[in-house]
């Protein structure tokens, strides 16, 4: 029978992706390719989340180079070479685990369960497979706002999405009642997905007191906490920026932590992350792995070698730990200069009240609170390029384009 007759009699077409519809473009990386399309010299990336160094550039930090080098070494010399496990290695598991709990007396590292993942997205993945195999419910609350990616993947897996308020677009502030009056209405079993540290795209956090009172909340509702960690040290310091962590485990409380290293590490291109799975003994950890490998199998079959060997050399080797830590703290300084010295240029444009929020926000982003008509118009006049929402990424900033931006920003306010 031919194609035409099969179309008629059954409806069948000729091309099965006939149907296909062409997807929107990704609200972060679609900015990225208009900027990479303007020829204007002078135009500025404040859009997607990487780390720029002050030359402008996207650099990889000198403790990753320098693992990378002795990795090579290692392939060289014929090692590394096979399939890695289904959850990765056991000294790349211990080593990024260790940077979550940092041998807290209350947490029993074989109660905890790490895998390693395709970068923190890939965490998330994992995670949101699991918690849709073993839950009663499909219902997941993120915060309003949140890194778009959250909700669209949750999605995916099956989740019913609902937000509970968190930031305050207009007066810039937390709304950490409001949160937690949501919270307290969810149906046991419904997960919650909050930022660990440095929130996207509002840079503010609660505090330990908000931490802990949103895990007591938790644990009486019997809520499943998901935190998404992906800015380790980039807020107030590797072990600062632990709050969260602390306030969940203190309590003993069944938690999980989706954890990046495309930042902190700069292994963007490598995707190096890590599922963790707080549990309440070892005995529960050993199950819950054995169902996590079932959907590391399922999905990839194992991950990657290089990237996660990377890490797992700069975190044993005392020289290279020593050099990263000091690396990362001086691009969380910067940030932080960053920062202030646009607020203190807008302040002098005489925009100080509109910009006050700036100093209590920590990690790479601000919200400028500017309009979708005021992004466009800093985007064509200027080539300014900042997400939709107004969010801003503070690393782009730079000695050399700061008044630039600065003078740009306070034009499309007037």
């Amino acid at each position: 029978m031919s194609q035409a007759a099969l179309k008629e009699e059954f409806g069948v077409f000729s091309n099965p992706f006939d149907t296909v519809v062409e997807a929107a473009p990704d609200p972060l990386f679609g900015v990225k390719q208009q900027y990479l399309a303007d020829p204007r010299p002078n135009k500025v990336d404040l859009s997607v989340g990487v780390y720029y160094a002050e030359s402008g550039r996207l650099e990889k930090m000198a403790a990753a180079l320098k693992a990378e080098t002795l990795l090579h070494e290692k392939l060289a010399a014929g090692k590394l070479v096979d399939y890695l496990g289904m959850p990765g290695t056991e000294s790349f598991s211990t080593r990024v685990k260790e940077l979550l709990i940092h041998g807290s007396s209350w947490v029993d590292p074989e109660a905890v369960v790490t895998v390693q993942s395709l970068g923190g997205t890939g965490a998330l993945r994992l995670a949101a497979d699991f918690l849709s195999r073993h839950l009663n419910t499909k219902t997941i609350l993120v915060s309003a706002p949140t890194w778009p990616v959250h909700i669209s993947l949750f999605e995916r897996a099956g989740f019913k999405i609902s937000q509970y308020p968190y930031y305050d677009l207009n007066s810039h502030r937390l709304l950490p009642s409001e949160m937690q009056a949501c919270l307290r209405a969810a149906a046991p079993q419904t997960v919650v997905l909050m930022h660990a540290v440095c929130h996207n795209p509002s840079g503010l956090d609660l505090d330990l007191q908000g931490w802990t009172e949103v895990a007591q909340i938790c644990e009486e509702r019997g809520l499943v906490p998901l935190l998404d960690m992906a800015y380790q040290g980039l807020g107030l310091g590797l072990e600062a920026d632990l709050e969260s962590i602390k306030a969940f485990s203190r309590r003993g409380l069944p938690f999980l932590v989706a954890q990046s290293f495309s930042k902190n590490f700069s292994m963007y291109n490598r995707r190096v992350g890590a599922l963790h799975l707080f549990c309440r003994s070892a005995k529960h950890a050993s199950t819950v792995l054995s169902q996590l490998k079932t959907d590391i199998r399922n999905n990839y079959s194992n991950p990657p070698m290089d990237g996660a060997a990377i890490v797992d050399l700069i975190l044993s080797t005392p020289e290279l730990r020593a050099l990263w830590m000091k690396e990362l703290n001086e691009m969380r300084l910067r940030l932080d200069r960053n920062r202030n010295q646009l607020a203190a240029k807008l302040a002098d444009a005489g925009h100080q009240e509109r910009f006050a929020h700036f100093s209590k926000t920590h990690g790479m982003f601000v919200m400028t609170g500017l309009s979708g008509v005021q992004v466009t118009r800093l985007k064509d006049n200027d080539g300014m390029y900042v997400v939709g929402n107004g969010r801003l990424c503070l690393s782009a900033l730079n000695l050399q384009n700061i008044d630039a931006v600065a003078a740009a920003i306070s034009k499309v306010l007037a």
